[in-house]
């Protein structure tokens, strides 16, 4: 998604299951999942860890974990086949209730 200043940012969306049942089963928090979806990322690419140390304010990495057919997955299903990749431009950000669960770190000891 671009932001305000028309700079790119990487918001990873993820949903939820239909049936709540099964997320309460995971026992983890929304920001437990971001948190862990960017450790993984990072421990597994030395590239997208050094982009997130050296990428200028306000364009750190994003995971926003959303319920079942809300925010950018309200119209899921609706097609045959699905997008995976959005590119946002600035005015269609709130368009879609973009939430944002996890802001990744710029720096990490490992």
């Amino acid at each position: 998604m671009k932001t305000r200043t028309a700079t790119g940012r990487l918001h990873v969306a993820l949903q939820r299951v239909e049936r709540a049942d099964a997320w309460v089963a995971l026992a983890a928090s929304e920001a437990e999942v971001g948190a862990g979806m960017i450790a993984a990322l990072r421990a597994a690419n030395g590239d997208f860890s050094n982009a997130i140390r050296t990428s200028p304010e306000g364009t750190l990495p994003t995971v926003g974990v959303y319920p079942y057919r809300s925010g950018p997955f309200t119209d899921d299903g609706a097609r045959l086949k699905n997008e995976y990749v959005w590119v946002l431009e600035r005015g269609e950000i709130d368009r879609y209730d973009l939430r944002i669960d996890h802001l990744a770190p710029r720096h990490v000891t490992r």
